[in-house]
């Protein structure tokens, strides 16, 4: 008896010996092969940083706004359009300006989204470049010269806008803001519900007030994810993976076109009113960011310019392509959104100038793109240097009207 339990015990005991040996030797490849992975990886990463291209990072994150330009980056942006990107010591596509502002002198802080920031094309090129320059030869400036302060960054929404000001454009004592909205995405950037990327700033409507909430505000965990997720960019192995694995989106994309003629990202739905509580809120909360500016403005006693920026289809050249728009939409023109600020504007006293209808009215006479570049599709995208031209021009001609005379001057116009 007692020897068949002894060689009982002392199967299980060779069962165990051998089940824990077992898992030892599937534990030590898995950590052969774990170990190899990492070494392949920062093999990998060590390859791409010293024979891949440069690859400057122009962006940082940031607690308050979710991300910010980096003072000091420089380097080629090269995916759309080409120019050389320098950042200033304060953190402005633009050069240095001197926190006292010179005697004679108007300041123009401009304020907006990729469109402001310009990153495709020169910076001399760019609208808030063209419209100082062009300011030169107005009336009312005689005497005096215009500086334009660029706090443009890409990707952000008005809200953002608005706390780049408080944060760094007060300080430069401007004498005009010009806000730049492109309506394209602004009103979903505006809205915690409609917005994707919400690892950024929002104010939202509560009883009645306009506040600051949303997850980026209301969670620090959530925070810390949105910092981990933007440091990820950081990594040439991770960006690899992230550009093929949007070439391969983009090739099925062409196999599988979807039936519109917009481009990605920007929504359909800034051409009809609202449809549903979610747009309705986006125009409330953009409307009434538009107002808490103003007032921001006033009471630091300079002047608000809002320019409005209309999406690519609205100024593309080919009338057929705008008409095979607006019927899909089953509207008259795809202006709804440009109309409907423009009415808020003028009914609350703000200075308004919607570049959109004038931007397609020269476009179709003159069969030029505005928006686009010889590496990326005509008619998309940002603007070339011909639309920051017109921009700033046109700009430059609307500030020129409110620029009070200097005193003891008179102007003949």
């Amino acid at each position: 008896m007692r020897q068949r339990v002894s060689a009982r015990w002392k199967s299980a005991r060779d069962e165990t010996w051998f089940l824990s040996a077992q898992m030892k030797t599937i534990l030590g490849n898995l950590a052969a092969i774990l170990v190899g992975v990492i070494a392949a990886c920062i093999l990998a990463e060590i390859g791409l940083r010293v024979f891949g291209p440069p690859n400057p990072h122009f962006f940082i994150y940031d607690s308050e706004r979710g991300w910010i330009l980096r003072p000091g980056a420089a380097g080629w942006q090269r995916e759309e359009g080409a120019a050389f990107i320098r950042i200033n010591r304060d953190g402005m596509r633009d050069v240095d300006h001197t926190i006292a502002k010179p005697p004679r002198t108007i300041r123009i802080a401009v304020i907006g989204d990729s469109f402001t920031e310009a990153q495709e094309v020169p910076a001399k090129q760019a609208y808030w470049s063209v419209m100082q320059d062009q300011l030169a030869s107005c009336p009312a400036m005689a005497g005096r010269r215009a500086e334009a302060l660029d706090f443009g960054i890409d990707g952000y929404g008005t809200a953002q806008e608005i706390m780049t000001l408080d944060r760094r454009g007060w300080k430069y004592e401007p004498d005009f803001v010009v806000l730049e909205f492109f309506n394209g995405n602004d009103f979903r950037n505006n809205t915690v519900a409609l917005e994707g990327d919400k690892c950024r700033p929002f104010y939202v409507e509560r009883g009645g007030e306009l506040v600051a909430g949303g997850p980026f505000d209301e969670s620090e965990s959530f925070r810390l994810n949105c910092a981990a997720r933007f440091y990820s960019r950081y990594s040439r192995l991770l960006n690899l993976l992230g550009q093929s694995h949007r070439i391969i989106k983009s090739l099925r994309a062409r196999e599988n076109p979807p039936p519109m003629e917009h481009e990605a990202g920007l929504s359909d739905s800034i051409f009809t009113p609202p449809k549903n509580a979610d747009w309705r809120d986006a125009w409330q909360v953009s409307d009434d960011l538009l107002l808490k500016l103003n007032r921001d403005v006033a009471a630091h006693g300079a002047r608000l310019l809002v320019v409005v920026v209309g999406s690519p289809i609205e100024v593309n050249p080919n009338p057929e392509v705008l008409s095979r728009m607006s019927a899909r939409l089953g509207v008259k023109d795809l202006f709804y959104a440009d109309h409907r600020l423009q009415d808020f504007a003028s009914a609350h006293g703000i200075d308004m100038l919607d570049l959109s209808e004038p931007m397609r009215a020269y476009a179709i006479e003159h069969q030029v793109y505005f928006h686009g570049f010889p590496n990326t599709k005509m008619g998309t995208g940002h603007w070339n240097a011909r639309g920051h031209e017109f921009a700033g021009k046109m700009i430059a001609q609307a500030l020129c009207g409110m620029i009070a005379p200097a005193p003891n001057q008179t102007t003949h116009r």
